[in-house]
């Protein structure tokens, strides 16, 4: 469970980045 942890953390941020580039690609 603890390796699982850091996993689930480093895909929850990956996410966040993936859809915050996303939003900066599209013109505001």
């Amino acid at each position: 469970k603890d390796t699982q942890q850091p996993i689930l953390i480093l895909g929850g941020e990956h996410v966040v980045l993936k859809q915050s580039a996303d939003m900066l690609e599209e013109p505001s």
